[in-house]
């Protein structure tokens, strides 16, 4: 009894001890940090940054008036752990928030359908917590993230009714840009009259693309990365969507960082005065922040982009290559062919030749279409767009010489077919080879190239437009044959069904079988 006497007191001598040390000491910390705007991570945002920063932006507005945070949460699984991880984090900062006013909180889930699981904003964290706990595991698919913005500014925009000096924030954790994206505008214009700020905290959008990749988290633990709608940064495009072929990384997935999030979650972000937080990056490589900053996309409207295209021929030339290559290029050449006899390696080279063909008509109309806008370059002032420029029209060029080279050595390997050095080896390998000189036809082009895709990395470093721009300078114009060995597994061969051979009884009048062919 007396050791239980003496444990108990040590216990409740603990306890003490600890309830003082956070009072006196963690939760002034937490605060002081509170107060401070939070570091800035070098490349992404992170999740603990924008939460953080969060918290600061919320006890700015408490300082002043009474605040509403909604909380708009993805219900799509690949989400599912950054929601959990916002919750563990927001339960570590609530007691250190100080509430000079009220601080109420509410949480929206959305997929195809919108769920209210707070019908009225709280004021208690544990009530957060349960609400949260009651979010569901949508798998249609559908992100209404702008549907379900607007539906929560229309039923909380005056919460409480008796006080409209209060302060709304939207808060939307999501990995995709979402859908019914021509709510844009509307949800812009309701936030901006009513003073509401929109933050987001999402994930960077791949390098001129739409389909970016998300971790997606399965209910047993296991991970894997599907394919999302996860861009592009801009409204309108100005990359080429053409790929470094053949492709120098074996990671189909792999893809460019933009350094930015989504346009029309970015834009919504930015005409609200919030901001669009970048907590995870599945590009590689991604880019320092720092170096970005004279990068950042357009978040005009849309409207008053397209207007720009009309005083721009350079603009205009871009947006119309841009959106003509991602069109019509639905694939790139083949590099494997087979050839474990003759008339087969001549099919597999033709079919290989006319996806070349497409390919060289796509990048020589470019290279002329670009052409016409080389004077219209040097009055430019956006870094963005020199860039932008720079990097399309050095790849229309050297892709162009790659793709004629590529239509010589298939040409050739049809007309002359070359023997292999193994007996067992039955296909030809097509790979680059950086290292050859590019044909005497094609070494103007190659020339020109260089000095674009070159004035990118030296004036644009640290940036995706460099990134690219190297790629391909180092890539080369070049191929060269490998042989090698594969074991094909011919499909079976339709089953040919016999011919049968009737005889007709004059008697009965009935066929019967006497033979087949």
């Amino acid at each position: 009894m007396a050791f239980t006497r003496r444990s108990t007191i040590h216990r409740s001598t603990v306890r003490a001890i600890l309830t003082v040390t956070t009072t006196l000491i963690l939760q002034p910390l937490i605060l002081s940090q509170l107060r401070a705007e939070p570091v800035q991570k070098d490349t992404t945002d992170g999740l603990d940054y924008a939460v953080d920063r969060l918290a600061f932006e919320v006890t700015k507005s408490l300082a002043e008036r009474p605040a509403v945070v909604i909380w708009l949460f993805d219900e799509s699984g690949s989400v599912s752990l950054r929601r959990q991880k916002i919750i563990m984090k927001l339960e570590q900062l609530w007691p250190a928030i100080k509430r000079p006013h009220p601080l109420y909180s509410a949480i929206v889930g959305f997929g195809e359908n919108i769920h209210f699981l707070t019908p009225q904003p709280v004021e208690h964290f544990q009530s957060l917590k349960q609400a949260a706990g009651q979010l569901k595991q949508d798998e249609s698919g559908v992100e209404s993230v702008f549907g379900a913005a607007i539906a929560s500014l229309k039923r909380w925009k005056s919460f409480p009714d008796h006080d409209t000096r209060i302060d709304v924030s939207i808060v939307i954790v999501t990995d995709e840009v979402g859908d019914g994206q021509g709510r844009l505008e509307d949800a812009i214009t309701t936030c901006r009259d009513h003073g509401i700020r929109v933050f987001c905290l999402g994930n960077a959008a791949p390098f001129g693309r739409s389909k970016g990749r998300s971790l997606y988290v399965y209910p047993d633990a296991f991970e894997v990365f599907i394919p999302v709608d996860q861009g592009p940064e801009v409204a309108i495009p100005e990359t080429l969507r053409l790929p470094i072929w053949p492709p120098a990384d074996p990671d189909p997935l792999k893809q460019v960082s933009s350094g930015f999030g989504p346009w029309a979650l970015s834009r919504l972000c930015n005409a609200t005065g919030g901001q669009f937080f970048i907590v995870e990056d599945t590009g590689t490589p991604s880019f320092p922040r720092a170096a970005m900053t004279d990068y950042s996309p357009d978040y005009a409207p849309l409207a008053e982009q397209k207007k720009t295209l009309e005083d721009s021929r350079l603009r205009r030339a871009i947006a119309e290559c841009a959106f003509r290559v991602g069109q019509q290029l639905k694939s790139t050449p083949r590099f494997t062919f087979r050839a474990d006899s003759a008339p087969t390696a001549r099919a597999e080279l033709q079919r290989a030749q006319k996806h070349a063909a497409v390919l060289s008509f796509l990048t020589t109309s470019t290279v002329d279409a670009l052409k016409a806008c080389v004077e219209e370059r040097g009055s430019i002032k956006s870094k963005r767009l020199q860039a932008a420029f720079d990097v399309a029209y050095g790849r229309a060029l050297i892709q162009t010489a790659r793709a004629a080279e590529l239509i010589y050595v298939l040409a050739k390997r049809k007309l002359e077919p070359t023997e292999f050095s193994n007996e067992r080896s039955n296909t030809w390998n097509l790979v680059a080879d950086p290292t050859s000189k590019p044909l005497r036809q094609q070494s103007d082009l190659v020339s020109q190239a260089a000095v674009y895709l070159q004035r990118v990395t030296a004036q644009h470093p640290n940036t995706p437009f460099a990134y690219v721009a190297k790629q391909e300078l180092d890539r080369g114009t070049g191929w060269k044959w490998i042989e090698s060995h594969r074991d094909y597994k011919d499909p079976p061969g339709k089953a040919i069904k016999p011919v049968f051979i009737y005889e007709t009884d004059p008697q009965t009048g009935k066929r019967r079988i006497i033979g087949k062919l």
